[in-house]
């Protein structure tokens, strides 16, 4: 609505609205919390704030509800941590929106194809990423021993060239190297 809203009045659009992202834990947090609120309010870099569309970030724990946790909040939470198991008793529950809910609940929409189809793009999504990151530790595995194998060869060259430069016999260095004696006077 908020996008039709600015098509339609592009010119002094400022919708009269908060925006709210509600995240539910469903398996619990470190602040064991019921209800967490992140207030955004738009600021300058002096930290004036400005009047922008507030944004909060709600988030839910339904595993904390508690004689604290505000009356209007609780049997909903109640009916997230129920659903969690896959077993809600409906009686349980007053609130008439609630009640609305349950035979959208009870309503699976999805097929099996559509079902299957979302495993299986999960379960690629999945093979994606892992081989991804099996092929990037293979790469390194292999971009490392082809440095240390070049390394030494280096190591290997600059110690002969030294023996060179020290005078020592060319049969002794080419012994103590592996270098053939070709390779040597190429050095």
């Amino acid at each position: 609505m908020a996008l039709l809203d600015q098509i339609t009045s592009a010119s002094n659009y400022k919708p009269k609205m908060n925006v709210y992202t509600i995240v539910v834990l469903t398996s619990g947090d470190k602040h064991k919390t019921d209800i967490l609120i992140n207030d955004f309010k738009p600021r300058k870099l002096d930290h004036s704030t400005v009047s922008e569309t507030e944004h909060k970030i709600v988030y839910l724990c339904p595993k904390y509800v508690n004689d604290k946790t505000p009356e209007p909040y609780q049997e909903w939470l109640r009916l997230i941590n129920d659903s969690l198991d896959e077993h809600i008793e409906e009686t349980d529950y007053q609130n008439d929106t609630i009640q609305k809910i349950f035979p959208l609940i009870e309503k699976n929409t999805i097929s099996p194809q559509d079902a299957a189809r979302m495993i299986d793009e999960y379960s690629d999504e999945q093979y994606l990423s892992d081989e991804c990151h099996k092929a990037m530790r293979e790469g390194l595995k292999e971009g490392l021993k082809e440095g240390l194998k070049e390394g030494l060869k280096q190591e290997k060259i600059e110690n002969a060239k030294a023996m060179i430069k020290e005078g020592l016999d060319g049969s002794l260095i080419s012994k103590i190297t592996g270098f053939s004696e070709q390779e040597l006077q190429n050095l």
